[in-house]
């Protein structure tokens, strides 16, 4: 993004507003006055509050900007562009299920089965139903992290391993795979440069834009994309 200079909506200049202040008043009075006196401390005040309101001003016009936005107006911003947040995702990794001999008949193990690590501290929930085959002494399927954020990730091999409500007796289970990809809210600045790429997003002639705007769209944890050809 090319570097813009800092907008200016007024002028913020305590000691001139301050010397503007004392200057009409004394005009108007026909009085000098001096910094001891009850008058000017009263006009310091007015200074002081007028510097106030002027840097609410000014800061009030940088968030209608999307380079110098923040927080929930940068949300606002990005709806103008169709282009929201990406929100806190939970991690993600593969549980398997396991029983010591083989059943009779096929087994459902149903979706959102909770497996939680063996502290306590992070669950995990299957994404999705999975049968355990007749004879079969194990199964495998996804599952996601139910506390969004980075929380989840890098729980070791094994950890997230106590199971919540047996679909049956005799089954056990146990992540295969390290958890990864849990993120927290996108950030600011990450946000920002999205709203920034997003107008290239309505071609479809895959301008440089538009390929940049598309990665960075896929996951907040993506911070740079470089983007190649002829």
């Amino acid at each position: 993004m090319r570097e813009l200079p800092k907008p200016e909506f007024v002028k913020i200049d305590p000691a001139a507003t301050e010397a503007e202040i004392i200057a009409s008043y004394e005009k108007e009075s026909g009085k000098s006055l001096y910094p001891a006196q009850i008058e000017r401390l009263f006009l310091n005040q007015l200074a002081y509050s007028e510097t106030r309101i002027k840097a609410a001003i000014q800061n009030a016009g940088e968030k209608l900007l999307v380079r110098y936005s923040s927080g929930p107006i940068l949300d606002y911003l990005g709806d103008l562009v169709g282009t929201p947040r990406l929100l806190a995702v939970g991690a993600v990794c593969t549980v398997q299920f396991n029983v010591v001999e083989g059943q009779a008949q096929d087994r459902l193990i149903p979706a959102s089965t909770r497996v939680t690590s063996q502290n306590g501290a992070v669950a995990f929930l299957t994404r999705q139903e999975t049968v355990l085959k007749a004879g079969a002494l194990t199964a495998q399927v996804r599952a996601v992290c139910e506390t969004p954020g980075v929380i989840g990730n890098g729980w070791a091999i094994g950890q997230i391993s106590t199971l919540v409500g047996q679909p049956f007796a005799g089954l056990t289970a146990g992540n295969i795979s390290v958890p990864v990809d849990g993120a927290e809210d996108e950030t600011d600045a990450h946000y920002s440069e999205r709203i920034i790429l997003a107008p290239e997003a309505y071609t479809t002639a895959g301008s440089e834009g538009a390929y940049r705007y598309h990665a960075l769209s896929v996951h907040q944890s993506i911070i740079d994309v470089a983007v190649r050809g002829p």
